[in-house]
């Protein structure tokens, strides 16, 4: 009788995730310093240090970072692989590069803090007028297979304003 009713509260908490993640709380846009990317409505924008703008809810972070072409005399004339490519190179990740529509993407994983939490990051590489920008989905490494297809949804919604 016990084992019936964990597997009827597991089934209930699962369900519940499927809802929320499929998006019956409602999406909207958020823009904040240049970036507009749609997202289910409990996210916030937010601040993280060294990067152009961020979102948050409580288990997934989406980082976006600005890095425009005045900072190297190529950028302009570099090609979106290639960008995505010096990335990987600048933090030292072996991952395999993906290009999807107006973007390349990799994955990667970080373990970080104190207690050596595991992070999933789902990068994506966009060019836009006057600028590359990086922008990363990122959960626990328990949650991330939960939300890797909705980030990949969310990354086709980035879009770019020419204004910071």
């Amino acid at each position: 009788m016990a084992r019936m009713k964990k597997t009827g509260a597991l089934a209930l908490v699962i369900c519940l995730a499927v809802l929320m993640l499929s998006g019956c709380s409602g999406s909207r846009e958020f823009t904040s310093n240049g970036i507009s990317i749609t997202l289910p409505s409990y996210f916030k924008v937010s601040e993280a240090e060294g990067q152009t703008a961020c979102f948050k809810s409580n288990n997934v972070i989406v980082l976006a970072l600005r890095e425009g072409f005045e900072l190297m005399d190529s950028f302009a004339d570099m090609e979106l692989w290639d960008y995505a490519l010096m990335v990987l190179d600048a933090n030292g990740f072996d991952c395999d590069l993906n290009e999807e529509g107006n973007m390349v993407w990799f994955e990667y994983e970080r373990t970080e803090g104190e207690q050596g939490a595991g992070y999933h990051y789902l990068a994506c590489c966009y060019k836009a007028e006057g600028a590359f920008w990086l922008v990363q989905f990122s959960s626990t490494a328990s949650y991330y297979p939960i939300y890797r297809e909705n980030m990949f949804e969310w990354a086709r919604t980035v879009a770019f304003s020419d204004r910071i």
